[in-house]
């Protein structure tokens, strides 16, 4: 596992109080929400040009028109939102686990790993701040799942609701 800084973060906006309560007044998901806007999709389309001319001139014959066409200016990736020249992401590394995560009770107990044994959180702080997940679809269905098992229990943490799962980009 891997914990990234977010940038400009603000602990104060990862309170859990206001982040339950903006959910518990939110309305539905409707379409429209979950289809993207025209410059959203104009940004997804041109990515996916930009991978169909880089894996086509890596495959094809060199002597192809798409050599060239690949050191196009057009043809570089664009950043919706760029970060500032020279910005360098904190990372931090945890050390392997021998915890087996293949149900929903070893990711429970991953998570006290990680969070409250290598990181030395406290629960206090833990049932206080959001934590963004960024994970693979199972990983995510299991936070799920343990959200729901643990609906009722005594704490953020216990039930956790503290886990904000974050769209699966694989």
């Amino acid at each position: 596992a891997i914990w990234i800084e977010l940038l400009n973060a603000d602990f104060e906006s990862l309170r859990m109080g206001p982040i339950q309560d903006h959910l518990m007044q939110a309305p539905l998901l409707s379409r429209q929400d979950l289809e993207p806007s025209f410059e959203q999709q104009m940004s997804v389309n041109h990515q996916m040009l930009v991978h169909i001319v880089n894996v086509l001139s890596k495959y094809m014959d060199e002597s192809m028109y798409l050599t060239d066409l690949k050191k196009h200016v057009d043809l570089d990736f664009k950043a919706r939102w760029p970060l500032s020249p020279g910005h360098r992401t904190e990372f931090y590394g945890l050390r392997v686990s021998t915890t087996e995560e293949i149900d929903v009770k070893g990711n429970l107990a991953l998570h006290d790993e990680f969070w409250v044994d290598q990181l030395q959180f406290s629960i206090d702080h833990l049932n206080t701040y959001a934590i963004i997940t960024i994970n693979d679809q199972l990983t995510n269905s299991r936070i799920c799942s343990a959200q729901l098992e643990r609906a009722k229990d005594v704490d953020n943490w216990e039930r956790q609701e503290t886990l904000q799962v974050s769209w699966a980009p694989f």
